[in-house]
Parts: C-alpha cells; structure tokens; sequence
C-alpha cells in the first residue's frame, strides 16, 4: 500500500510530463498504425479540396455540400509544402483531383500521410482539452485517467487518422462546449467571444454541429449566471459570432441556395421540391425560397438540405448478419455498436460512474449536466437517423464519456480490492488497444474479437477501403501477377498496381464497371455477375455481406470456402481451386 502511494505521489507531483507523454503516445500510435493505410473512400473526394477552395473561391463542390469546409482547410495544411502542379488543384472533379494529386507524386504514400498529418495534431488538442476539463471538475487524477483512457481509444486513433470530417467535430464540438460550460460560469465578454469562435469552427465540420443549438439554448438559459433578459442577449451574441465565423468560412458570399448548388444538386432539387410538395402554393414558396432569396453562407444552408434529404431516404445497414433496410434499423443499434466496439473496461467504468453517480458527482450538479446533455443531444437522434451506422457518426460522445468517467479516480482506493480491480482494468485497457495494432478500423472488444467483427458490423465499422497496401504487398510476397476482386472503396485498385478481373461491388462505387456520375447507374436497372469464380478470389467484407449490392445474395457462395488470408480483417482472400 505504502508503495502504491509513492506511485500515484510521484504521478501527480510529475502530471504536466504525463500528459505530454500520454498525448505523445497518442500521437505516435496514430501515425505509425496509418501510413500503411491506402487512401478511403471519402478520403478521395476530400484530399486538397480546402487548396481547391481557397485558390478558386468555388464552393459548389460535392464536398462542399456534403460537409463544412474546416475539415477540408486543415487537411489541405501541410499541401502548401509540397510540390503540387496547380492544374491538378484546379480540376473541378474533386475525385479527380484527389486521385490525380496523389497517384501523380512521387510518394504517394508520404503525400497522403500529411495530409492527414493535420488530424492527427488536432487529436492532440482534443487530448489537452479532455484532460483540462476533467482536472477542473474532478482534479489531476481524474485529468490523466481521462486522458489515458482517451489517448490509446481504438476508435479515437481509428478515426482520427484520417482525412475526413468527422474528427474535426468532434473536436471542436467538444471544446465548444468546455467553453460554453465556461462561459455559463463566468459570462465575461472574453468567454462569449471564444464560444461563439470555437462554435462557429464546430458548425463549419459538420451539420450535426447544429445539435448544439438546442444545448446551448436550453443550459444556458438555465445555468448562464446572469438576469434572465442578458441570458438572451448572450446567446444572441453566441450565435451571430458563431454565424460570422460560417460566413468567413464560405468567403463571405451572399447567394440564392440555387446559386450555390452544383447543377445536379440544384436540379435535384426542384425535381424533389416538385415530387413531395402536393401543395401548389407551398411549392411556389419552396422554389421562391431556393431560387430567389439570396443568403449568407448559401451553400451551408444547401448543405443541411442536401444532409436531410439522405437522412430521409436512408441507405441499407448490417447488423449481426442481417442486411437492414433504413425503416428496419432497431432503435438499440447504436447501442449494440458501442457494446462490440468499445474496450470492456472502459463500459465497466462507465457503468460504474452511473451506478455511484450520487457518491462521486461533482458538488455542483450543473457542471455534471454539461456532460451528459451533450451525450444526450449527440446519440439520441442517431438512433433515429436512416443513414448512421458507424461508430464514427456517433465518435462525439466519447471524449464526454472520457471525462464523466473520470471521477471514478474519487473513490476511496485505499481499499485493496478496489484499487487492484482498477489496476487490472488499466492495463487490460491498454493490452486491447495494443492488440488490434495497427488495424485499428477494424477494432473489436473481446467479447466477438475483431475475426468475427465481420459477421456482426459492416461498413465503416469495418472496411472504409484502407487495406489495399496490404493486398499489393501480399500478391507481390506471393507472386500472385492477376486475381479476382470485389473491391468496396472509392479509387480503383488498379492505381495501387493491382490487376484484377472485376467482381461485383456497390452501385455507387466508382469502382463498379458501370459507374455513372452522381451514381445514376444505382437507379437503372441491370444484373449483376455474381457467377462463383475459380482462382485467387479477393473480396471487401462489406460486398461479402452483400450489403449494398442488388443481389443480395451475390456473394453466398463464398461462405463454402475458408479465407487463405486476412488483410486487415477488411480484405479477405480465398483460393479456390474446385
């Protein structure tokens, strides 16, 4: 016991250093776990959009309407040192140019890590601000604990590794509400002017950025420590600094929604306007409003639209070998997800949290609340949601579960059993993080292991594409010169030198044979090849699944065999000789 004390001493009188190495670690597990990643899906369209965006002033982008342009600006950090031709920046197809900008260097390997290198740092800042809010509520213990358990989180360093949009938000959702709780607690003009900063930064990652409005509204009518009519004024001086953010960020620009839509997007519009209005006075006013008022920062109201609309229409799932259509998704999805992909021992801490809530909350039951309202506000709707079924849409929860968890650290652990019972989870934590390095897309708890992960979770719970390295380097060990290969991505592997005969894939990918701009293929009606193929057969586990594919059970033939190989646990090869 004495010695256990000169341990936990010695950390607290060194916590400054702890955390440097802690964020260290962070950082070096995920650059050392991705630079053998190939390039995902989204990734394709959003590499050296922001360079795009910046030197040409175009915002009607498919990028551009599917997300906020912070991510985009930041990934597109570290392109200004490299030596990238301005033609290629300047094609209008961002697919084009993102596989151009990468397939064309020299190094493309090298080229892609910096442009992701960016995310990674900002995974550094998310790490200080967990700690920071954690040691304010519960003090330097309950600090590391949160930022140990964050710091080797499979999912953080799963999606913070890559160049998409998601890790920005969760970012910056986080710190703007750590300086919302701030502000509510000491509502000076400094305070408001840096939530209404970082929140506008939040609203320009992603539209699920507007669930916080309703957070914002609700707490801080209720807790902002000032007269009743002030509290309004505050949050209207929020929200206008955080809007003139989103207008900086769309170059100031005043347009009509129409204007500032893509042309295919437009026309999807009036043809959507005109299929689901049956009003003829409604559909006056909704072309009226898209055709001839002009608005700030058009093109992110034309995004939150265009958001709507695929939440509406919804795309198919898998859960636990089922291909589900958007109106079957059961409302514990979500639920089943974190059960499978999150560490065992961080659910029993926050099982535990919950159970001795009243024991261990911090004194002012308010500052509990800005924890957990955001859990609430960023899971609930999801539930609902017919296009979320990967972990990553929901990845915003965590850094506030982190944090919550984190008084566990209040617990008298003078008692023996107790403080060896979270020794054991500590380094039980850090034994499962270490021991899906560095496939960490593919993480699975203990409970089904990340083999089986396939016949449980699909998609990017899984496979976003990232194994294709991996498969050039295994048909060079091999000797293998042309195989058969479903491949579900979005850049032909053709580019990493991998000769295949084609095998079905998803509709929408520009990899499928048949592919049409905007997918317009999806809609026509055609027959996929699904016939059973002799020889070294590769396959994406999604289309394995099935799931996207129109035959359904286009790749059932397989489930004969057994894999030779596992590529990362998303690319798995078979020799089929009979």
């Amino acid at each position: 016991m004495i010695y256990f004390k000169k341990i936990a001493n010695y950390i607290l009188s060194r916590y400054k250093s702890i955390v440097v190495i802690l964020l260290l670690i962070n950082f070096f597990i995920i650059s050392a776990s991705v630079y053998k990643d190939s390039i995902t899906w989204d990734e394709v369209c959003y590499i050296g959009m922001g360079k795009y965006i910046v030197e040409t002033g175009n915002f009607r982008t498919d990028g551009s309407i599917t997300h906020g342009t912070l991510s985009y600006y930041i990934n597109s950090l570290f392109l200004y040192f490299a030596d990238v031709p301005n033609e290629i920046i300047a094609k209008e197809s961002c697919w084009d140019r993102g596989k151009e900008l990468l397939f064309k260097s020299k190094n493309p390997v090298w080229l892609l890590f910096i442009i992701r290198l960016p995310l990674i740092l900002l995974s550094a800042l998310l790490g200080f601000y967990v700690f920071k809010w954690a040691k304010e509520l519960y003090g330097i213990k309950a600090g590391l604990f949160a930022l140990f358990f964050y710091s080797i989180s499979p999912n953080i360093i799963a999606t913070a590794k890559l160049a998409l949009t998601d890790f920005s938000f969760v970012c910056f959702s986080f710190i703007s509400m750590y300086y919302f709780w701030k502000f509510c607690s000491k509502a000076t003009a400094f305070n408001l002017i840096v939530v209404g900063f970082v929140t506008g930064l939040a609203f320009i990652t992603k539209v699920t950025a507007i669930y916080l409005v309703p957070v914002y509204i609700i707490l801080g009518v209720i807790f902002i420590e000032r007269i009743f009519s002030e509290r309004l004024i505050d949050m209207a001086l929020i929200f206008s600094i955080a809007f003139l953010v989103v207008f900086a960020a769309y170059g100031f620009k005043i347009q009509t929604i129409s204007n500032a839509l893509p042309d295919y997007y437009s026309v999807r519009a009036h043809e959507e306007i005109a299929n689901r209005i049956s009003s003829n006075e409604v559909e006056k006013l909704a072309y009226f409003i898209i055709d001839r008022v002009p608005l700030p920062a058009a093109t992110y109201f034309a995004m939150i639209g265009d958001v709507a609309f695929h939440s509406f229409r919804g795309f198919n799932g898998y859960f636990f070998g089922e291909i589900l259509e958007p109106e079957s998704k059961p409302f514990y999805y979500f639920f089943g997800v974190m059960l499978l992909k999150t560490p065992i021992p961080t659910l029993i801490i926050i099982i535990l949290s919950i159970i001795f809530f009243n024991k261990l909350r911090h004194n002012k039951l308010r500052n509990e609340i800005f924890l957990i309202a955001p859990i609430i506000m960023f899971f609930v709707p999801f539930i609902f949601n017919k296009v979320s079924y990967d972990l990553r849409h929901i990845l915003t929860i965590y850094p506030f579960m982190f944090v919550f968890m984190s008084k566990i650290t209040n617990f008298n652990l003078e008692k023996g059993f107790l403080r060896y019972f979270i020794a054991i989870l500590l380094v039980w934590n850090i034994a499962s993080s270490i021991s899906i390095y560095p496939y960490y897309t593919a993480y699975f708890n203990e409970l089904i292991t990340p083999k089986e992960g396939y016949k449980y979770l699909s998609g990017d719970n899984i496979d976003l594409g990232q194994d294709l390295i991996r498969l050039k380097n295994y048909l060079d060990v091999n000797g293998i010169v042309k195989i058969n290969l479903s491949f579900h991505g979005g850049i032909d592997p053709k580019y990493y030198g991998i000769e295949y005969d084609y095998m079905p894939t998803a509709c929408f990918s520009p990899v499928n044979k048949d592919y049409k701009p905007y997918a317009a293929n999806c809609r026509e009606s055609f027959t996929e090849d699904c016939s059973k193929r002799k020889g070294i057969v590769a396959i994406s586990v999604t289309n394995l699944q099935n799931r996207f594919l129109k035959n359904t059970s286009c790749f059932n033939w397989l489930r004969n065999y057994e894999p030779v190989s596992r590529l990362g646990y998303s690319i798995f090869v078979y020799n089929i000789t009979g």
